[in-house]
């Protein structure tokens, strides 16, 4: 919200570190700028930033419907694709969409650029140039949405350059000059802010270790899907080795372009791969399951080929099999097995609605406080200080991860907390704060009051400073 609220202002805007303020802007501004234009509907920039979160997540719902749409033949008839596709659909219930898609946060935006992309390029098959530089113009965006939606690009254009390989070239010209020309537009505006705070802040320890625990859980939770996966794998290789003749490029070439499901099966499995590798990510200090929203995309609409597949043998088959008929049982369960999770999601525990009644409770106390206090206020929860009207200068966690990799010395700020310039310091956890950090709080200032999870701190009288 803040980052929103202040996108426009060139001494605020991808401001270096040290400045008077502490906080870094993560991603490039296209999220910031779609929620700006978004809140003509609504002047909440908190509520407008979660429906652009919500309707992105239908967005890319349908788009993944739509891909799998399109990738089955015509042979397999409306019935077959439209059931198949409808696949598409559970990605609104897989663990990491129901848990990331509420939040005003900018990955979801990303997905939905990504998968319109994918969309245009698939149903181009490399063919048809406008929409190849479509999707390409969505790759663009999507980048400029969040630093590492590379795989989609990645892919298609390695598929470009097999198919056509000039085109490939004056794609990669041209939005190589797209690229570099808005990055030099967004250095002149932020004064050399905007690589500081999108590429050089953004390094924080990784820990590989924590990278495969956190796949590792996520493929649990979408262990489902990865079983239609795995089908459509199996099925894949039985054909392809049925077919012993070794292709030429001329024949894959050909192939490509004219056999649609052939085509998205290499595009799809080659994104899904490359997404795979970036939720690596995962690994760094700060992540969350944000970095599975893209490949747990790629492996519904791979399960949606696979469904497309299995109804089609079962539409051919004179008698259907065992196998048939377990495999069909096992696609019907699919749906209500997900959904059941879902609504466990979307009705939490009477302790949550306590929680939230407290927390509500809480900011109709604070929120008064905050404002009749001269001078900016310092808090882990900066939402609350927004709805106070204060400015944001300092974002503990991220600043904390800094420091952490050296990235920042909190020796002026420390300063700055030891001259008692902030009337009141708001926590509700020292997690979230650098250690060092804490203990200037603690020799400058003393708890004054406990609201819910909040503690206040004022500042100490000078004769009973500790140090």
């Amino acid at each position: 919200m803040w980052q929103v609220m202040n996108l426009f202002d060139r001494h605020r805007s991808y401001a270096a570190l040290g400045v008077g303020r502490e906080v870094v802007w993560n991603y490039p501004p296209v999220y910031l700028i779609c929620v700006r234009l978004f809140a003509l509907v609504s002047p909440s920039l908190l509520w407008t930033g979660r429906l652009l979160s919500w309707l992105s997540a239908l967005g890319i719902a349908a788009l993944l419907c739509g891909i799998i749409y399109i990738s089955l033949p015509r042979r397999f008839g409306y019935a077959v694709r439209i059931a198949a596709a409808a696949t598409g659909l559970l990605y609104l219930c897989a663990d990491p969409v129901l848990h990331w898609v509420p939040l005003m946060r900018v990955d979801v935006l990303g997905v939905l650029l990504t998968y319109l992309g994918l969309f245009f390029f698939i149903s181009s098959r490399g063919a048809t140039s406008w929409k190849v530089y479509l999707a390409f113009f969505c790759f663009f965006l999507a980048v400029w949405t969040k630093q590492n939606f590379l795989s989609a690009p990645f892919v298609c254009l390695l598929v470009a350059l097999f198919l056509t390989p000039r085109r490939a070239l004056r794609l990669c010209a041209i939005y190589g000059v797209a690229g570099v020309l808005v990055f030099w537009l967004g250095m002149k505006w932020t004064s050399g802010g905007l690589a500081l705070n999108t590429i050089t802040y953004n390094f924080h320890a990784f820990s590989l270790h924590r990278a495969i625990a956190g796949i590792s859980e996520n493929i649990v939770e979408v262990r489902i899907f990865f079983v239609l996966f795995g089908a459509l794998v199996v099925t894949t290789l039985l054909r392809a080795s049925e077919g012993r003749a070794k292709f030429g490029r001329a024949k894959w070439v050909a192939r490509l372009r004219h056999n649609p499901f052939f085509f998205s099966l290499i595009v799809l499995t080659l994104h899904f791969a490359a997404a795979f590798v970036i939720s690596f990510g995962y690994g760094k200090n700060g992540s969350n399951m944000n970095y599975f929203l893209e490949w747990t995309a790629a492996l519904v609409v791979l399960s949606g080929l696979a469904v497309g597949l299995l109804f089609r043998e079962l539409q051919r088959a004179p008698r259907p099999t065992l196998g048939l008929i377990a495999a069909s049982l096992f696609v019907l369960f699919l749906p209500f097995q997900l959904l059941g999770r879902t609504k466990k999601t979307m009705h939490p525990l009477a302790q949550f609605e306590i929680e939230k009644d407290q927390e509500r409770q809480a900011y109709e106390r604070m929120i008064p406080l905050i404002k009749n206090a001269q001078g900016q206020v310092l808090s882990d929860d900066m939402v609350l200080l927004i709805f106070a009207g204060k400015d944001v200068v300092y974002e503990p966690a991220t600043m904390q991860f800094l420091a952490e990799k050296g990235g920042w010395s909190p020796v002026g700020f420390e300063r700055r907390i030891a001259s008692r310039e902030f009337p009141f310091i708001i926590t509700t956890s020292t997690q979230f704060w650098y250690p060092g950090v804490t203990d200037a709080i603690d020799d400058a200032y003393e708890q004054d009051l406990v609201i819910g999870k909040y503690r206040l701190y004022k500042p100490r009288q000078a004769s009973t400073t500790l140090r």
